[in-house]
């Protein structure tokens, strides 16, 4: 108790530095997102599409809900692709209409993503049509930490951020996969009237 006490003093006098959580939210433009806090403890994040109340917002938006980090740093990330331009935008928006319990808005991350032809999310929405002042922007694939200021930063925490877009799906569409499964079986049954012809 006194090497708490002592170091909360110190911390209160500048002297020492504060200690920091540390959580790495990832979210994927499907609707899956989760929070990991210290390495630990995976919390999923709630989703839903609604109207997004930042500049420029459009009405139906995939919106995870941060559950209520102390102090978010509003603003957009633009996440470009080299040789390609801008493919997606991450917006963070603090929350609103708060009172001793809940808000009517909460903090929020909104996926804004670019449609790839043959893939379909629910983050595909077109962009807004302006944006907030504070804008940062990163290559696609990279790990977003934001800084003090910077859009996501949130104080007393290192956050990073995992933006997953358009990633390619794990199984095939059932067409897909009914045309593989009759071409290998016809290449098979051509083999075996071949070999029983010799």
């Amino acid at each position: 108790m006194k090497t708490y006490l002592a170091a909360g003093i110190l911390m209160l006098c500048g002297i020492v530095p504060a200690f920091s959580a540390e959580l790495t939210i990832t979210v994927f433009e499907n609707g899956t997102g989760s929070n990991l806090f210290d390495g630990t403890t995976t919390t999923p994040l709630p989703f839903s599409l609604i109207a997004d109340p930042g500049p420029g917002g459009q009405g139906s938006v995939l919106t995870f809900d941060l559950l209520n980090p102390p102090n978010l740093q509003f603003g957009d990330v633009f996440i470009g692709t080299p040789g390609e331009g801008l493919s997606d935008i991450i917006r963070f928006n603090p929350a609103t209409g708060c009172d001793s319990d809940t808000c009517t808005y909460p903090a929020s991350l909104l996926f804004y993503s670019s449609n790839v032809e043959g893939l379909s999310s629910l983050a595909d929405n077109n962009p807004p049509s302006s944006s907030y002042a504070n804008t940062t922007s990163i290559v696609e694939g990279a790990t977003y930490t934001p800084d003090p200021g910077q859009p996501g930063y949130v104080s007393g925490a290192t956050v990073h951020y995992v933006f997953n877009s358009d990633e390619p799906a794990g199984t095939p569409e059932p067409a897909t996969a009914w045309l593989l499964v009759s071409g290998l079986g016809l290449a098979g049954f051509v083999r075996r009237r071949r070999l029983a012809n010799q």
